[in-house]
């Protein structure tokens, strides 16, 4: 975390152009999905950016919540590979 705040993220988000998709579980606990959707809305605003969010999973993203990522993890790559 030391290292990270040797830099200035925002203005690295606002640059990103490699597409980018975000899986958020709406219940992470670890990642605050806050400060996920606050990162989010700082890339680019197209549609090379997608943010996905899954109602009740965790950080984990287990049983049917892991069926969801995985399958919106294949659609993406579809489209990019």
């Amino acid at each position: 975390m030391e290292s990270l705040s040797k830099y200035d993220v925002n203005s690295y988000l606002q640059k990103v152009v490699t597409p980018a998709l975000i899986i958020l579980g709406k219940k992470d606990g670890t990642i605050g999905p806050a400060d996920i959707c606050e990162g989010f809305k700082l890339l680019p605003q197209d549609d090379h950016h997608e943010l996905i969010e899954v109602e009740n999973a965790t950080h984990d993203f287990e049983d049917q919540h892991l069926a969801i990522f995985i399958e919106a993890s294949i659609d993406w790559l579809k489209k990019y590979l």
